[in-house]
C-alpha cells in the first residue's frame, strides 16, 4: 500500500500532517508528526459560505498529534495536508 499526500478536503477523522511555514521546505508536508482531524469550527455555518464584507470563510480543525496527544490544536484547512491511501 502507497500513501498519498494531498490538498484535498479535509473533515472529521481524516489522518494529517502540518505544513512548514518559510525557509526552505516552504509549504512542504512536515511528516515528523501525524495528526488525527477530531472536530471541524462551524462559526455557526455548516458549509463554507460567502459573507457579507468578511470574505470566504476559511475551515478550522481541531486536530491531536502523535508527539503531544493531549494538546488539541486549531489549523485552518490550508495548512493541513490530508494523508490517502493510494493503490
Amino acid at each position: 500500500m502507497t500513501v498519498r499526500i494531498s490538498q484535498s478536503k479535509i473533515n472529521v477523522g481524516d489522518i494529517v500532517f502540518k505544513k512548514y511555514h518559510g525557509g526552505v521546505r516552504n509549504g512542504a508536508p512536515d511528516k515528523s508528526d501525524v495528526g488525527l482531524v477530531v472536530q471541524r469550527y462551524k462559526d455557526g455555518e455548516e458549509t463554507d459560505t460567502w459573507t457579507s464584507g468578511a470574505g470566504l470563510v476559511v475551515p478550522q480543525f481541531r486536530v491531536t498529534f502523535s508527539l503531544s496527544p493531549n494538546k488539541r490544536l486549531w489549523f485552518y484547512e490550508h495548512d493541513l495536508y490530508k494523508i490517502e491511501s493510494g493503490s
